[in-house]
């Protein structure tokens, strides 16, 4: 239990400490600084903004003077499609970087502390709870709050051998639109696929989750901060308590 206790501790310390620096730093002031963003919190609130800013981008269009059909000429390089590739890479950036990058994360396996590299990705659900726009933008940038969650694990376990998991769950993440943190928590199951030792495979547990969101609401990119505790079914080592921290798009 001490082993467990220290290495929670030494884990959200690290954390904060890195998060703290980029996420609370004071952003620096300029004259020509942009507007701030249009706010709105409640899911009310945002299905009004939403509506709002639809009927100005109709109106707006309305007003735009008629353009002459142009046909789009096909912009290949080496004779392939590859600058509407690189083009559609750049624009999706985030979200690839957000799906590629691994969580870093760390659990007690049989008392000993283990390293984790996990892929938490989330799929949203439902209405925005928080959301803003750019001072004469069209574009309202929504945070959803319920969200299901499919996250494949990789556990070293000595020498060149690795263990694999995989969690599925429910988070519920909420985020004021003017706030740089968000708190939220979940529930889900967590399966231990192989390469446990003297564990059992495939075993599941139940899953509780506690989680801290860090970024500006609503633009995309978060760090997001994960505490967990795995009370399992079967098998000798039944609590595994672990946390991890890493890059997400929502």
């Amino acid at each position: 239990m001490a082993r467990r206790k220290a290495l929670l501790t030494r884990l959200t310390l690290l954390t904060l400490a890195l998060l703290s620096v980029a996420t609370f730093a004071p952003r620096a002031a300029s004259a020509d600084e942009p507007a701030p963003p249009e706010l709105a919190d409640g899911f009310g609130a945002c299905d009004a903004l939403d509506t709002r800013v639809n009927k100005e981008l109709d109106a707006w269009a309305r007003e735009q003077p008629k353009v002459p059909f142009k046909p789009e000429r096909e912009e290949t390089l080496l004779g392939g499609p590859w600058v509407d590739l690189t083009r559609a890479i750049a624009r999706s950036s985030g979200v690839i970087a957000a799906t590629l990058l691994p969580s870093l994360g760390a659990q007690t396996r049989d008392s000993t502390p283990a390293a984790t590299l996990s892929f938490p990705w989330t799929f949203q659900l439902g209405p925005a709870l928080s959301c803003s726009r750019d001072k004469g933008g069209f574009v309202v940038r929504k945070h959803i709050p319920n969200r299901l969650m499919l996250e494949p694990a990789i556990v070293p376990v000595g020498g060149s051998s690795v263990a694999m998991w995989v969690r599925t769950g429910y988070r519920l993440l909420v985020h004021p639109s003017s706030w740089a943190v968000g708190f939220g928590g979940g529930v889900g199951t967590t399966i231990d696929l192989f390469g446990f030792k003297n564990e059992p495979s495939p075993r599941a547990s139940l899953s509780p989750e506690v989680v801290v969101h860090f970024g500006h609401c609503c633009d995309r990119g978060f760090f997001t901060l994960a505490f967990r505790t795995d009370v399992y079914f079967a098998g000798q080592d039944r609590v595994v308590v672990g946390g991890n921290v890493g890059y997400t798009y929502f």
